[in-house]
C-alpha cells in the first residue's frame, strides 16, 4: 500500500520509478560513503563510486528537466536604457515617438510641450485642462 502511495506521489511530481530509485540510491551512497578494505574493498569502492556518480547524474538530469519550463517562458520585452517600462504619464511627440518620459524627445530633440493652463467653464466646472468641458461639452475659448 505504501509503495502505491509513493508511486502516485512520484507521478504527481513528474518522476518515473527509475528516476526516483536512482535518486534514492545516490542519496544513500552519499550518506553512507564508500567503504571496505583490501583489493575487494577497493573494487567495491570503484563500483560504488560508479553507482553513485550514475545516480547523481540522474538527479542532476531530473533537476534540469524540472527547471527547464522556467527557462522557456518568453522573456519580457527589452526597454531602452533610461526609459521607464511603463509609458504612463509620458507624452507623445509630433515625430511619432510615443510614451516619452523625459523633457526632450530622444528621436528628434523636440521639447516636451507645456501643459495647457487650466480654464473655468461658464457651466461652473473649474480647473479644466482639456479642449472641451467634461461637464457640458463647451469648447475652450481662445
Amino acid at each position: 500500500m505504501q509503495a502505491e502511495a509513493e508511486a502516485a506521489e512520484m507521478q504527481m511530481k513528474g518522476f518515473t520509478y527509475q528516476q526516483q530509485t536512482a535518486r534514492e540510491v545516490g542519496l544513500e551512497a552519499m550518506q553512507n560513503g564508500l567503504g571496505g578494505d583490501g583489493a575487494a574493498g577497493a573494487l567495491g569502492d570503484v563500483a560504488g563510486l560508479g553507482l553513485t556518480l550514475g545516480a547523481l547524474g540522474g538527479v542532476v538530469g531530473m533537476t534540469r528537466e524540472a527547471m527547464e519550463p522556467l527557462f522557456q517562458q518568453p522573456a519580457a520585452p527589452a526597454v531602452p536604457a533610461g526609459r521607464p517600462a511603463s509609458a504612463a504619464g509620458g507624452w507623445d511627440c509630433a515625430c511619432g515617438e510615443k510614451g516619452i518620459a523625459s523633457k526632450f524627445c530622444p528621436n528628434c530633440g523636440a521639447k516636451r510641450p507645456e501643459k495647457p493652463a487650466a480654464w473655468d467653464c461658464a457651466c461652473g466646472e473649474r480647473g479644466i485642462t482639456s479642449k472641451f468641458c467634461p461637464n457640458c461639452g463647451r469648447k475652450r475659448e481662445g
